[in-house]
């Protein structure tokens, strides 16, 4: 990370919505402070922003952030030389990194290599299938696009054993994430895949 560049955004996968209040708390708490919460948000920024600029030099992170926000509103200092401080915020949504001036740095899904491996890794290479499972099994992973939670989920369904009918069907798949663009809609499709094989094999 250069000097000259002091506000980064990841842009990748998502989480929960941001907080102004919480968000003031969490950086209080990691910097062993308090907060009231009576107090009024502006006056929370206040405090908040004396915390951080007794910090000296330091990298405040911001995971998971679904919507543009005011730094001041929250007060959090604008990285500058003068302060030697710098700021990361990880979001899925480009529009908020370039509404918040950040510097884009973009984090590409998995290739189907990784994915395999990563797959394969969650299984365990004990568990490796026979060259026509193994096809199939690939075919599936790259139903996921590269996205990780949905690959570690899919794996978790060989937990215990390779169970061929649970692969055999790749178009049932495809139909629970078929016209999915969104990420999160098409990593829950996966994650529902995998819930309801498991239920099935549950039964059996």
């Amino acid at each position: 990370m250069g000097d000259d560049v002091g506000l980064i955004g990841l842009c990748g996968m998502g989480g929960i919505d941001l907080d102004i209040r919480r968000l003031q708390k969490n950086i209080a708490s990691l910097l062993e402070r308090n907060l009231s919460d009576d107090e009024d948000t502006i006056i929370r920024a206040g405090k908040v922003s004396e915390m951080l600029s007794g910090q000296g030099g330091h990298v405040l992170i911001l995971d998971n952030v679904w919507r543009s926000f005011s730094l001041e509103d929250v007060g959090i200092l604008k990285p500058t030389s003068a302060n030697a401080s710098k700021l990361l915020m990880t979001t899925r949504l480009e529009m908020v990194v370039r509404s918040m001036g950040f510097k884009k740095v973009q984090v590409p899904c998995l290739s189907i290599e990784e994915a395999m491996n990563l797959f394969f890794n969650k299984i365990g290479h004990d568990m490796l299938p026979n060259s026509t499972l193994e096809s199939l099994m690939k075919l599936v992973v790259r139903e996921c696009d590269g996205l990780p939670l949905a690959i570690v989920t899919l794996a978790g369904c060989t937990k215990g054993g390779i169970d061929p009918r649970v692969w055999k069907n790749v178009d049932e798949l495809r139909g629970y994430i078929r016209n999915i663009h969104d990420i999160e809609d098409k990593v829950y499709g996966c994650l529902k895949f995998s819930h309801v094989r498991l239920k099935q094999r549950d039964r059996e």
